[in-house]
């Protein structure tokens, strides 16, 4: 969306309030990128929330995330003030394994190709209490991977599911679903999560999933 974002009268008339502290430079050197990051990794305020966007697969870098830069740009919102903190990325960190095994299909492993890249990345959303939503599968999934930050998996939006026909899924009335979330930021400070889904065969529309965000 970088060309949202720099369109400040457009993103101002979309969204109903200007983008602040808006870093959409180069900001892979600290983490040793050596191709142009810019518009790739960036972030924003909006009020009192802070956006996050993670290149989660630079140049010669498959499968991982600026995670130095990333922890530096949380700690500066955390200063302004801000209360909430979102982090999109396309891959998962956490690969879900929609399947009955323990393997994922080929071609759709998220950050945790590489456990120590995971938990890396892991490491700084969790104890800034952010929130990562992410896409790369086809399925849809909400989790605490570790009991506490929330990954936000959802892409099901319309593309082919990659489970396969007649495969058996751990949620199968979830996870095979075209799938969107909406995320409330109420003024008392409280942040709801509702994912909404319908069936293959465009049945009605059903609320699949209601969390209450940390604080």
């Amino acid at each position: 969306m970088g060309d949202l974002i720099i369109d400040a009268d457009r993103f101002q008339k979309i969204v109903g309030s200007a983008a602040t502290h808006l870093d959409v430079q180069n900001n892979g050197a600290l983490d040793g990128l050596t191709s142009d990051q810019s518009q790739l990794s960036y972030s924003f305020d909006v009020a009192d929330a802070h956006f996050t966007v993670v290149n989660t697969d630079p140049v010669g870098r498959d499968n991982s995330a600026p995670v130095v830069w990333l922890a530096k740009d949380l700690e500066q919102a955390r200063a302004r003030g801000a209360k909430q903190l979102f982090v999109f990325g396309h891959k998962p960190a956490f690969t879900y394994y929609f399947g009955m095994g323990e393997k994922p299909h080929p071609g759709i492993a998220g950050l945790d190709k590489s456990e120590a890249v995971r938990d890396g990345f892991w490491d700084v959303i969790e104890p800034f209490g952010a929130t990562y939503f992410c896409g790369h599968e086809h399925a849809f999934q909400m989790s605490q991977p570790r009991g506490a930050a929330w990954q936000v998996l959802v892409g099901s939006g319309g593309s082919p599911w990659d489970a396969q026909p007649g495969e058996v899924t751990k949620a199968p009335a979830t996870d095979r679903s075209y799938a969107w979330a909406t995320v409330s930021i109420h003024q008392s400070g409280r942040v709801v999560v509702d994912a909404y889904a319908f069936s293959g065969s465009l049945g009605p529309t059903r609320h699949v999933k209601h969390v209450l965000l940390p604080r």
